[in-house]
């Protein structure tokens, strides 16, 4: 590919590209640093027939362009502001948050390789509802995003794309939802690739396919340090989906799509990643010919309307930043935090209409002796309090025995007078008893569940939650001011409320149906050895001023496809102000790909139920 002296001037050095970037005015050869992300944006174009570089496109935007990190991050956030008539500003960390928030009302270009942002330790997008983050892996890789930011004009894609997991509401509609439809992915250009599935940091799932987001002209494996999480890839043991062919993984830096919006949990991970920057997904495509990847902060409350939403923005030449602030304004109103979605790439970008879209379709009386006082404020605590939330549990796919639980309330109407002769106090003792192996079966049932599925919390059922209210909280895990307590009340059945702590960097930290009755202390991150046994403690503590009785256990999500232990669930008591230490023996087999797995403590007291996770870090 050729290019005219007013268009490109491609270098080989990072020192070349700075004095060159450092010198550059408009009219000159654009400084572009050659490497991996240059020949892929190179090919693309020479499939498109276009034989020559493109000009810049040196329109005047809005807002601000800041910089943080080496030289070459200040070179590339100098171009972009100089081609497009904004200011830039290079800043350190420590005064991020003062200069973002001088700028919260613009749009704001933050510029950065993605290990620049780590000492973050959160997503920076959060300091300012049109901040985007334009960064990459490399120094080359953040020139030539820069350089196709300006030049995205030239890339005409008219289609758009959409994938979607076949148990999606709206798979019918989607242009692909398994591995033999993804073929045009890497074949055709994109306008916009839209994606709703299962996912994680690293990759986004379907049954049959993965999407990656580690480049592949990365030697394999890179560096292990083994006190940072990390995925089986990272461990030198392949992909964690053993199930698949290598064909069946297609790297994100391979698809040609200009922007990315993508409903998979953590897929954009600056800052607030966990693990290494060479493998984020939404990074990945940043590595490759896209120049905008809109995606979710952490464990997401997904709804097909933000993406519909977002894709109407676009459509309307609306830039993506201003786009973006709107859904994330309406978001909020819905699932607070984890409606929020984060924006890699220039907040400025517009694209040009579609020539060519899918639409999916839119988007459910007694009297008492006195000394039975006690036994009767018993019953009744059982009855209209345990037992009702025990059921509600079922509208959280939650398998209750209901049979179990019509005898047990037959044994509370016997106790308060419906069968003669039989003192109180001893009926008490039979409910009691009913009470405890009724909590134990479930307890088992949902150990049992986590071991033998991808499992989570609200199963399927979050959909059906509104926000009830939210607040920023301290994470646990990292210590980092990174998280939230949220809380959801049902829709239909308004008594049923959930309550979840999520970190924008390590993710879903615990769920449950009423925080304020017990703690459970643990280790939030543990490490284990393939062929070795671990231990595990954990402390739980009753923080109410009466007697709690139910089950605790512990399970390690998809454990019976994985090779992992089974699980165990055992009947708990705790006192008023109480507290009960556990131990249990994790058995880590020979077969065990070492890579991350999310482990679950469940516990079910007096009807509340909560879970928390437990990464669990399998070396070799």
């Amino acid at each position: 590919m050729s290019g005219s002296p007013d268009e490109v001037a491609l270098v080989e050095s990072e020192e070349d590209f700075i004095v060159r970037a450092r010198s550059w005015t408009h009219g000159r050869p654009f400084p572009l640093l050659n490497g991996p992300s240059v020949e892929r944006y190179r090919d693309r174009l020479r499939r498109r027939g276009r034989h020559r570089w493109p000009a810049a496109d040196t329109r005047p935007r809005d807002g601000v362009v800041l910089s943080v990190g080496g030289q070459a991050n200040t070179a590339a956030g100098a171009l972009l502001a100089g081609a497009t008539s904004r200011p830039h500003s290079h800043v350190g960390l420590g005064e991020l948050a003062e200069v973002v928030g001088r700028h919260a009302g613009e749009p704001i270009a933050l510029v950065g390789l993605v290990d620049d942002f780590a000492p973050l330790g959160d997503w920076p997008g959060h300091l300012a509802p049109r901040l985007g983050v334009v960064t990459a892996r490399d120094a080359s890789s953040l020139s030539c995003l820069v350089y196709r930011t300006l030049t995205l004009p030239a890339l005409d894609a008219a289609r758009d794309w959409v994938i979607n997991h076949p148990d999606d509401e709206e798979a019918d509609s989607a242009d692909a939802v398994g591995w033999d439809e993804l073929g045009s992915l890497t074949d055709e250009p994109l306008r916009v690739l839209a994606m709703r599935t299962h996912g994680m940091e690293c990759s986004a799932n379907l049954p049959d396919a993965i999407l990656c987001g580690r480049s592949d002209y990365l030697r394999p494996p890179l560096p292990l340090l083994e006190e940072r999480r990390a995925v089986s890839c990272l461990r030198g043991a392949g992909c964690y989906r053993k199930d698949l062919k290598e064909e069946q993984r297609i790297a994100a830096c391979d698809i040609d799509a200009n922007v990315v919006i993508t409903q998979t949990c953590m897929s954009v991970a600056v800052g607030n990643n966990v693990f290494p920057g060479e493998i984020g997904f939404g990074v990945g495509f940043l590595a490759g010919t896209a120049v905008a990847v809109v995606g979710t902060i952490g464990k997401h409350l997904e709804d097909a309307g933000y993406m519909h939403q977002m894709r109407d923005g676009l459509d309307a030449g609306r830039p993506i930043g201003e786009t973006l602030e709107r859904v994330n304004r309406q978001a909020r109103l819905v699932g607070g935090e984890m409606s929020r979605l984060g924006l890699l790439g220039d907040p400025t970008l517009v694209l040009k209409p579609p020539e060519e879209r899918v639409t999916p379709r839119p988007a459910r009386r007694w009297s008492p002796r006195q000394d039975d006082g006690r036994v009767l404020r018993r019953l009744s605590y059982v009855n209209g309090t345990v037992v009702p939330r025990l059921l509600r549990l079922r509208w959280l796919d939650v398998d209750v025995p209901e049979g179990d639980v019509s005898e047990l309330r037959g044994a509370i109407r016997n106790a308060t007078g419906a069968r003669r002769g039989v003192p109180p106090a001893d009926e008490l003792a039979v409910v009691t008893e009913r009470l405890a192996a009724i909590q134990a079966e479930v307890a088992r049932r949902i150990v049992e569940q986590i071991h033998s599925s991808w499992w989570h919390f609200t199963q399927e059922a979050l959909p059906a939650f509104g926000k009830a209210g939210d607040e920023p909280a301290r994470c646990p895990r990292c210590g980092v001011d990174s998280a939230f307590r949220a809380r959801f009340a049902h829709r239909v059945e308004p008594e049923l409320v959930i309550s979840t702590v999520q970190c924008r960097r390590c993710g879903d930290l615990g769920w449950s149906t009423d925080d304020s009755t017990a703690d459970l202390e643990t280790d939030h991150v543990v490490w284990l050895r393939r062929g070795q046994a671990r231990t595990m403690r954990a402390t739980l503590s009753n923080r109410q001023a009466r007697r709690l009785t139910g089950a605790v256990g512990f399970a390690i999500s998809a454990g019976a496809f994985l090779h992992l232990d089974k699980g165990w669930s055992a009947e708990c008591d705790l006192g008023s102000g109480g507290s009960r230490e556990l131990s249990w023996t994790v058995e880590v087999s020979s077969q065990v790909v070492p890579h991350e797995y999310e482990g679950w403590c469940v516990r079910l007291l007096d009807g509340i139920y909560s879970a928390s996770t437990v990464q669990m870090e399998v070396l070799p």
